[in-house]
């Protein structure tokens, strides 16, 4: 992402009716993170190190940003994980909330658990959050078409899982949706994944 200035401050006024701004302050590590053109990365670092913010961040904004900038793409799709419905909720859900508020930034399903950031137009980003504590949850992955996923504490979900995910990305847009590499004519297709967890 480094032809993308990443600004730290961000201000959004929804419909004119409210000010918001977030401040966010990422350390030097995470910084390096953001700057990565890895396809799948990770963030280690123990507990309240900002690994699961800086996720929250890429998935939110930077990322969409890149490619709304780069590539003209503004629609993605992603896949945040955790593995238990309770950690979900109480943890990844809580901190992307915390950052990214629905009141302000979009609309959120509670009962499909799906939350689609509409706030930085023509951007849009659609998060499917999910659990998987059991190897042959897989299935609940296989027929998905993403951007890119992210998995909060992936050291607790099994390897077949981050497999199968790995699988599924690169799979929206379609590949028709994207800008063509002017030497090979093929589209330019990107892939993201993000694994924190601890040390």
């Amino acid at each position: 992402m480094s032809e993308v200035e990443l600004d730290y401050a961000l201000s959004y006024e929804p419909k004119g009716e409210r000010y918001v701004e977030l401040n966010y302050d990422p350390a030097p590590t995470i910084e390096q993170f953001h700057a990565s053109e890895a396809m799948i990365r990770s963030l280690v670092g123990p507990a309240g190190s900002g690994k699961s913010t800086g996720m929250v961040w890429e998935i939110c904004y930077f990322i969409p940003q890149m490619l709304f900038t780069r590539y003209g793409i503004k629609k993605t799709r992603w896949l945040v994980l955790r593995n238990t419905n309770d950690q979900l909720w109480t943890t990844t859900i809580k901190t992307l909330f915390e950052w990214f508020d629905p009141t302000y930034f979009g609309k959120f399903h509670k009962q499909d658990k799906i939350y689609t950031i509409t706030a930085f137009k023509p951007i849009e980003v659609e998060i499917l959050f999910r659990s998987c504590d059991r190897p042959e949850d897989v299935n609940k992955f296989r027929s998905l078409e993403l951007t890119g996923y992210g998995i909060d504490e992936s050291s607790e979900v099994h390897h077949s899982i981050k497999n199968i995910l790995r699988q599924r990305i690169g799979r929206y847009p379609r590949a028709s949706e994207w800008p063509r590499d002017p030497e090979t004519g093929n589209p330019i297709v990107r892939k993201f994944g993000i694994e924190s967890t601890n040390p």
